[in-house]
């Protein structure tokens, strides 16, 4: 079987812990930024987010990050690790003298201690949401428009944001040819064994819908764990396994065929449904899979070319 490495597991956890804390709609901070601005004097980042990183890169603002979450192995490891989100380690910080410290809060209040510090430090707090499509594309449009200058500045990359957005809207849009019709419903799955379905509200389902397709779970949260009689029951006519590998391993080999569907979807590979029957089983691999931010843009292109494949009657 193919176990799920410990940061990608992270990750999902980090998505959760969000998910839930804007459910519970706890009073505290308005997503936003806390503390003066410092643009002026040279931007410094502490992406306290691996999405936020992801973003920042794509925005050709990688150099300015100084500081990185604990789960981010996606950016330079000469960048220090400033701890998570639920555990910071402010002496790390400090020393890497930022002028934004970026997190995906949710609507929990910011830490205490951390707000008393940009106001000491003087630098500002952006706490941004990414639970929804429309939440990252505004993640992207807010860094893109508070970090880089209106005016040339050397070391910046004024278009950044031009560049990025148009490659974003262009990914989320609708595939010709990968409507229900030909493909029916696709379940997506953050994990096999067991089952784990990214169900309504996940940027995941969202991304699947304005391709065109249609999701096999109509009904229930974000991230549902499921048992095989769950798989069973939905028979869904395609599954899409979203398994991150760890990011220094090849791809797996796809298309999947019938010596790699098992180690994919384990138990789930001999239940009687239209998927296994058809084929239509597909992985996704991406290391970056999980995470959202502007990487997101692969995936929904790599789920856009699984989509097409499945329309035109070729499995993968």
């Amino acid at each position: 079987m193919l176990t799920h490495p410990r940061w990608m597991l992270a990750c999902v956890l980090l998505g959760l812990g969000a998910a839930l804390a804007l459910l519970t709609g706890c009073p505290g901070t308005r997503s936003g930024a806390q503390g003066p601005s410092t643009q002026s004097q040279g931007v410094r980042v502490a992406a306290m987010a691996p999405g936020v990183a992801a973003i920042l890169r794509d925005l050709g603002l990688g150099d300015r990050i100084v500081a990185r979450h604990g789960y981010d192995p996606f950016t330079d490891a000469s960048v220090p690790v400033a701890g998570e989100q639920e555990r910071i380690d402010y002496e790390v910080l400090l020393r890497t003298r930022p002028t934004h410290v970026i997190l995906q809060w949710g609507e929990r209040p910011l830490p205490t201690r951390l707000v008393d510090l940009s106001l000491e430090h003087r630098f500002t707090l952006i706490s941004l949401p990414m639970l929804t499509l429309e939440d990252i594309r505004a993640a992207i449009v807010r860094l893109g428009t508070d970090l880089i200058p209106p005016d040339a500045v050397p070391g910046f990359e004024k278009n950044g944001l031009d560049r990025l957005l148009p490659k974003w809207d262009r990914a989320m849009a609708h595939r010709a040819g990968a409507e229900p019709g030909r493909i029916g419903r696709v379940l997506l799955l953050y994990g096999a064994s067991p089952p784990a379905a990214l169900g309504p509200g996940s940027y995941h389902a969202q991304i699947l819908e304005r391709l065109g397709a249609t999701p096999a779970v109509a009904q229930g949260a974000p991230f549902m764990p499921m048992d095989a009689e769950d798989v069973l029951r939905l028979a869904p006519d395609a599954i899409v396994v979203i398994q991150p590998r760890e990011p220094h391993m090849p791809p797996f080999p796809t298309p999947l065929d019938a010596s790699t569907l098992a180690p994919i979807l384990g138990t789930l590979a001999r239940l009687d449904i239209p998927a296994v029957r058809r084929g239509r089983v597909a992985l996704i691999d991406d290391p970056m899979a999980l995470i959202p931010g502007s990487n997101l843009i692969e995936f929904a292109d790599r789920l856009g070319e699984v989509l097409m494949h499945w329309h035109s009657g070729s499995p993968r």
